[in-house]
């Protein structure tokens, strides 16, 4: 079901919980793998209908971000971040300057919605590609 209101629209009235902020990097996974070895997000699963929510505030000191960076590929740059689950979530930037990006791709500042539409698509892969996050 389609949950996203239109983006001139509030959502404070339609029961959304607002996260309020200044931000570093906010992620939105739907797989564990950022990239082919880059681990960013261990809980998340394949199929489960949520986003993984991945922020970093900018209170982070500049020595907090690079430990952070240096260790993303074992997963454990989890503990400087806030994790939060969400069905959808907009992004509406305080700034109009800035770097902001879907997918690697350069967009305008301005305001960004998403929605995970569970069972809509299906992904399929050579199996032995993949290496398991799931625990033995």
């Amino acid at each position: 079901t389609l949950m996203l209101p239109p983006l001139d629209r509030r959502i404070a009235s339609l029961g959304w919980r607002p996260l309020q902020g200044s931000f570093i990097v906010l992620t939105a996974m739907l797989l564990p793998y950022l990239t082919r070895n880059v681990l960013f997000s261990p809980s998340q699963r394949v199929g489960i209908g949520s986003f993984q929510l991945c922020i970093i505030r900018d209170r982070k000191s500049r020595f907090q971000l690079i430990r952070s960076f240096s260790v993303m590929d074992t997963g454990k740059h989890q503990e400087e971040m806030e994790l939060l689950r969400v069905e959808a979530f907009r992004l509406e930037p305080a700034v109009r300057e800035g770097v902001f990006s879907i997918d690697g791709e350069r967009f305008s500042v301005e305001p960004f919605q998403a929605q995970v539409l569970k069972q809509v698509a299906r992904v399929m892969c050579r199996r032995n590609k993949i290496r398991s996050t799931q625990s033995q």
